[in-house]
């Protein structure tokens, strides 16, 4: 034995010797490479061994097979658009890596208009937004994801399920349409249009019929662009003067196909109250305003009569408000091979309302299909949607909208009564003596809901010509048609609220959008020098028509069509049409990557000019220089300083069809010998030589980068000016118009800073990204009509010198204690102790129209967002922060509860109201008439804005590979929960300071918009 073991280690020896190769066996190392954010495998990084020339690459399924000699070698794991990772073996022999996108990565290509650059090398203001921030947030609305996710991009939406969001891009430049320009894979879509309800008159507004991104499935989203000034948007022209909203759709990958599905299921509340009275609280408060009117106390609140009402105390708000669902299903296919790839998903999503009843809600069916295909040196797509939506609206009486309906009703009123038609309580006036709703009835009873149907296809072809020259053709056709139906059964609420005629209106109509592009683009590049030339052409036709029914007089069981109508039946119908002919080119131009320069000419032709002012001219420059690349430039921690700066002009015609021409009204008739025969007269006034708003901008900043680019700043300065605003000036019935003339008769300006930081470490296995984004803004008008007239509304004052809907009225300073503080008072009719006492600001001794002052802005002087996401061995966080600061707010909910009249009260003014001389100088004496207008415009209306929101969280975790592997056919499995507005910091009394009111001169005024509700969600992502 022991000579066997001698002979043995001889010979090793003799081996090793020999063998000097075999002290180092080269281990096999094996792996896979996912994406940290989805799990999604990643195809062809870039392995090596560090510090030699030895790697590999991974493949279609993200997996790589790699010899190595040292068993502690270093790994370096590099892939464009992803951080580069340095992994330690230390003896393992597999690695699972999951690789962090590059979120600030320079080098990432943009998508611009009509083509594409590296992040580095734009010279415009272009925003591009994180789309996995866009993944943790549930929305019908692509929009509505928008919001605090870029700087100098305000978005505003409503909580009911359905709403369209409201975006700006730094500010507003028009009296008309201020929505951008929404371009999904090339394509511009149509602009959301609405039906014209000045033609077709009915009880409920409508909803958005046709165009818009409202339709687009979020889940189908590659990436998102903003471009913001006119040296970015200027080469879409007229159609980009409110900034351009570009997205891009996910297409097909080489290699087998990919199955994901991506689910979740949450529920909402509204979990804001207003703190209104009780049944003994009003019925005091009622009664008190009624003795100060001198008016008889209604029965249901006298305990005197018969009549007095004490066992019934309905807390209407509970009534009302109730849990709602929102439920979002995504399935996708995607794969393909080096010759042909597609991309196919269907969507599901469903939200129900937070009110009681059918509606709100909102459903939508959606498919999506992207194929590509190349052959040498041509290169054709074909991308398909369709939609289907239904919307099931709010309703109400014609006294209030839903939110002032639920808080200003009656406690006294029950919600079901048996004895009224429909069985529904309501008030009567012999009763209760006043108007009292009842939106559970109203939700309940009437029907009101809009159905669109949206089809768009795209066709694409890019060939090759030679060598750097290509040419491409996009064709487009996206259609809409739309039903809104409004349907109103006999039914009997109360006194006030009665209908006895069943009756249906429905509005019918189409809203197809033609369009055809051609580009033909060069690239060369030269000693140092390189160059991007591209013209283009674009004609778009587009037309709406619609078409209105009526009838009435339908008997139970109701069958809610026109025909079962047997009376009063009516029908109208309109069409319009738009054309536009646009001639389009750019030049870039870089020098040796240090000097930029960007120029644009587009040239359009609209048919909603007349002939002499049909085409307009819109050019822009922007140029860059990058610092960092300068010889002389030798900072190692700054990665990139780049200065860069623009000039451009933007036109629009985003204002109705045929403004610039009269027309002949032939249902005008008049009596002329006992008869009326068919007559016409013109009347509209109109100006003949309206031309194209204009929008100036012009923008400097500075890009930043520290430390191999995990730090970025970006710090902006933008100037926009609109000229000659198209806006329809009031002119006095006596001129013989319905209609008010659309002239070019207004100016103003926006102007402001932006600030963008973020900051990402990513060594270890804790990774975590940090974003925030700031913006200023300065909105004034410069030029109003042709005399400067201001615009007056009812609390709100547009004049020259001032923003747009600047909040006015008159300042109260108190209230009257006694007869001589009256006496000794500037002259205010009606006055009496406990009536509120109003400044004397012109001090010529009378309170009037005269004395009335700006009271706040109604634009935030600040918005603002912050993102952070971190994830830590297959856990991941994210949290999304959004507020505004500087603006007012005139807040309807609450002033309808403390005008004092017929409706519910406050328990702030039920307990604080005037009692007495010493006893408040806030709230006035309660009265049901008010002849001293204690409910006029004034500063006691107006609350604080600003706010700071939590807008969304989530918790995921994606499950460890061995794991995975135990579950057949699965890829990669991810479980997450959230939530949305989880909590707001703000002043505000009301439901909600993020207003959905977009009206250009009330922009700062809450009239019951449906709040935003909280949303705690859960889902599960799955690859197959």
């Amino acid at each position: 034995m022991k000579g066997f073991v001698i002979k043995l280690c001889a010979l090793l020896f003799i081996l090793t010797v020999l063998s000097p190769e075999l002290l180092h066996a080269q281990n096999t190392v094996t792996g896979k490479v996912t994406d940290s954010s989805n799990g999604e495998p990643l195809t062809g990084v870039n392995i090596a061994i560090k510090g030699t020339m030895e790697g590999t690459v991974t493949n279609l399924e993200g997996e790589f097979s790699l010899k190595v000699d040292d068993p502690n070698a270093e790994l370096v794991f590099s892939y464009v658009g992803y951080l580069t990772e340095t992994y330690s073996l230390g003896g393992s022999s597999h690695v699972e890596l999951a690789m962090v996108q590059d979120l600030l990565s320079l080098e990432e290509l943009v998508v611009i208009g009509y083509g594409s650059a590296r992040k580095s090398d734009l010279t415009g203001s272009v925003a591009v937004i994180n789309t996995e921030n866009l993944d943790k947030i549930q929305a019908n609305d692509v929009s509505k994801l928008l919001q605090g996710q870029a700087a100098g991009v305000s978005v505003t939406g409503s909580g009911e399920p359905g709403a369209v969001a409201k975006v700006k891009i730094r500010g507003i430049g028009s009296l008309g349409n201020t929505e951008p320009l929404y371009v999904v894979d090339g394509v511009p879509l149509a602009n959301a249009t609405n039906v014209d309800v000045g033609h077709f008159e009915g009880q409920f507004p409508l909803g958005v019929p046709s165009g818009g991104i409202s339709d687009l499935n979020p889940n189908d989203i590659e990436s998102v662009q903003i471009l913001k000034d006119a040296s970015a948007a200027a080469i879409y022209g007229s159609r980009g003067a409110n900034g351009v909203i570009i997205i891009t759709t996910k297409r097909g990958q080489a290699g087998g196909m990919k199955v994901t599905y991506d689910g979740s299921f949450g529920i909402q509340n509204i979990t804001h109250r207003m703190d209104v009275c009780n049944r003994v609280q009003f019925q005091e408060m009622n009664n008190v305003a009624r003795e100060n009117a001198r008016e008889r106390i209604a029965p249901a609140n006298n305990p005197d009569t018969s009549l007095f009402i004490d066992d019934v105390d309905t807390d209407w708000q509970e009534e009302v408000f109730t849990t709602g669902h929102i439920t979002d299903h995504n399935l996708s296919l995607q794969g393909g091979n080096e010759n042909s790839s597609y991309y196919a998903s269907l969507n599901y999503f469903d939200q129900t309302g937070t009110m009681v009843g059918p509606g709100p809600r909102y459903t939508r069916y959606s498919a999506t299909l992207n194929l590509d295909q190349s052959k040498g040196r041509f290169k054709f797509g074909q991308s398909f949607f369709y939609s289907y939506s239904n919307q099931i609206r709010l309703t109400n009486s014609q006294w209030a909208n839903p939110i002032y309906e639920t808080i200003s009703a009656l406690p006294t009123v029950s919600v079901y009564d048996e004895n009224n038609i429909g069985g529904y309580g309501g008030g009567i006036d012999e009763i209760h003596d006043q108007i009292a709703g009842n939106q559970v009835a109203f939700n309940n009873l009437k029907n009101n809901y809009l159905k669109r149907y949206r089809f768009k296809g795209v066709l694409y072809g890019d060939v090759e010509i030679i060598s750097g020259l290509n040419y491409k053709i996009n064709l487009s056709y996206d259609r809409s048609d739309w039903l809104n139906h409004e349907f109103y059964p006999v039914f009997e609420i109360g006194s006030r609220h009665v209908n006895t005629i069943a009756f249906l209106n429905e509005w019918r109509g189409e809203n197809p959008y033609m369009l055809m592009e051609q580009t033909l683009t060069y690239n060369k590049s030269f000693a140092g020098n390189d160059i991007t030339a591209m013209i283009g052409h674009s004609a778009q036709h587009d037309y709406q028509q619609q078409n209105y029914s009526h009838s009435e007089g339908f008997t139970e069981p109701y069958l809610e069509v026109i025909g079962a109508g047997p009376d009063n039946q009516t029908a109208l119908g309109d069409l319009f049409e738009h054309r536009m002919l646009s001639y389009f080119g750019r030049l870039v131009y870089t020098y040796k990557d240090r000097y930029l320069a960007t120029i644009n000419l587009r040239r359009d032709y609209s048919s909603r000019f007349g002939s002499n002012n049909k085409y307009g001219n819109f050019p822009s420059f922007s140029a860059a220089w990058k610092i960092h690349n300068e010889s002389f430039f030798n900072v190692n921690f700054i990665s990139m300083l780049k200065i860069r700066g623009g000039w451009g002009k933007i036109g629009s015609d985003a204002i109705g069809d045929y403004l610039y021409e009269s027309y002949i009204n032939n249902a005008v008739t008049y009596p002329f010998n006992g008869e009326l025969p068919a007559a016409g007269i013109q009347s509209n006034i109109i100006d003949p030589s309206i031309k194209w708003e204009e929008r100036i901008t012009s923008n400097g900043g500075i890009d930043m980068a520290f430390f191999a680019n995990k730090l970025e700043i970006t710090v902006e300065y933008y100037h926009n000016e609109a000229n000659d605003i198209l806006y329809a000036v009031p002119v006095p019935w006596s001129t013989g118009t319905v209609l008010n003339p659309t002239v070019n008769s207004a100016s103003m300006t926006n102007e402001g800073f932006e600030f963008v930081v973020g900051y990402r470490k990513y060594e270890g296995e804790f990774h975590w990204n940090i974003s925030a984004n700031l913006t200023t803004l300065k909105n004034e008008v410069t030029k109003l009509g042709k005399d400067d007239e201001p615009v007056l509304r009812y609390m709100s004052r547009t004049a020259v010198g001032h923003s747009m809907g600047e909040l006015y009225g008159w300042d109260m300073i108190g209230i009257f204690q006694t007869e001589e503080e009256i006496d000794a008072h500037a002259t205010q009719q009606n006055a009496q102790p406990g009536d509120i006492k109003f400044r004397d600001v012109n001090e010529d001794g009378i309170i009037n129209d005269d004395d009335r002052i700006y009271m706040g802005n109604a634009f935030p002087t600040l918005t603002g967002g912050l993102n952070f996401s971190c994830d830590y061995k297959g856990f991941d966080f994210s949290l999304f922060l959004y507020g505004v600061y500087g603006n007012k707010i005139y807040n309807g909910p609450s002033n309808i509860l403390n005008e004092m009249k017929y409706g519910n009260y406050s328990v702030e003014s039920y307990e604080n109201y005037w009692r007495g001389e010493g006893t408040t100088n806030e709230y006035p004496r309660p009265t049901v008439l008010d002849r001293n207008q204690n409910n006029r415009m004034s500063q006691r209306k107006i609350e604080d804005g600003a706010y700071l929101r939590i807008q969304s969280m989530q918790l995921g975790y994606t499950f460890p590979k061995n794991i995975i592997d135990k579950i057949p056919g699965v890829e990669t499995l991810r479980v997450y929960i959230g939530a949305q507005n989880l909590y707001t910091f703000t002043k505000y009394t009301g439901f909600d300071p993020d207003i959905n009111n977009d009206g250009l001169y009330l922009r700062g005024e809450d009239w019951g918009s449906y709040p935003a509700p909280r949303t705690l969600n859960a889902g599960v992502k799955i690859v197959l």
